[in-house]
């Protein structure tokens, strides 16, 4: 369990991280864009994009603070149990593993809602912008 849960932060860490970044710069692109579109309807339409900027944002910090102690003592359990040579994970550890998998579980289902907000702000400019 603990090998999987690594294997899968550090393949999130490998394609997730500069992903986000390139779409944080192309929503941020596309924000400066459409607030110089030429025509002032769409123009005016630059703050929804720059609210799902704005929702995006937070992402980063808050994975540092509430995700990622998760991710280095989860680790930290993997490799104390690694060193030990295949031996199980002792009681405690196996119910301190499972508590933080729980909150690991919990405390991403935030990180998801912020991108999902982002989202619904975009599909709210596009369905309100169906006149222009």
């Amino acid at each position: 369990m603990v090998a999987q849960f690594s294997d899968m932060i550090s393949k999130g860490g490998r394609y997730l991280q500069p992903s986000s970044r390139i779409l944080a710069l192309s929503l941020g692109t596309l924000t400066w864009l459409v607030a110089r579109h030429p025509n002032p309807a769409i123009a005016a339409t630059w703050q929804y994009y720059a609210a799902a900027v704005a929702l995006l944002v937070p992402i980063a910090p808050y994975e540092i603070l509430a995700i990622f102690p998760f991710n280095d003592r989860i680790k930290e359990i993997g490799a104390n149990v690694g060193e030990k040579r295949g031996e199980a994970l002792k009681q405690k550890d196996e119910k301190e593993l499972r508590g933080l998998l729980r909150q690991w579980q919990i405390r991403n289902i935030g990180r998801a809602l912020m991108p999902l907000a982002a989202a619904l702000v975009l599909l709210w400019n596009v369905v309100g912008s169906q006149n222009i």
